[in-house]
């Protein structure tokens, strides 16, 4: 499983991405920005896009890109803002994670669900 992580903080980048491959197993790229991200082919099975990017591509618009360009993706918004769920769902993402703190036991739980492994 390949996942792409998506948040301006270089801190946080690292904690997601050692925790992700830890839990599932997944090998793991990740962004400063959207705009970063999509330099690169969107050969991923799952974004992870936070909304905390300022003078930037917010993760709204990012998800949209990540959509027209991955169809088959599991695209996760993240957002410490609750009234953002309706737009990241309406942009073309699968689920929503509300920030509240430690987010990685929920992402890992939506992401076991939501993609499909190989036997």
């Amino acid at each position: 499983m390949n996942i792409c992580i998506i948040h301006s903080k270089h801190v946080a980048r690292e904690v997601l991405a050692r925790a992700l491959t830890r839990e599932l197993g997944a090998e793991v790229a990740h962004f400063a920005s959207c705009e970063s991200a999509l330099l690169y082919p969107l050969d991923y099975d799952v974004f992870v896009v936070y909304n905390n990017f300022r003078r930037k591509m917010n993760g709204i618009r990012g998800v949209e890109e990540i959509r027209a360009r991955n169809s088959d993706a599991l695209v996760i918004g993240v957002s410490s803002t609750p009234g953002l769920r309706k737009r990241f769902l309406s942009a073309g993402a699968s689920a929503f994670v509300l920030r509240a703190g430690n987010e990685i036991e929920e992402l890992v739980g939506i992401i076991q669900k939501g993609v499909k492994r190989d036997a």
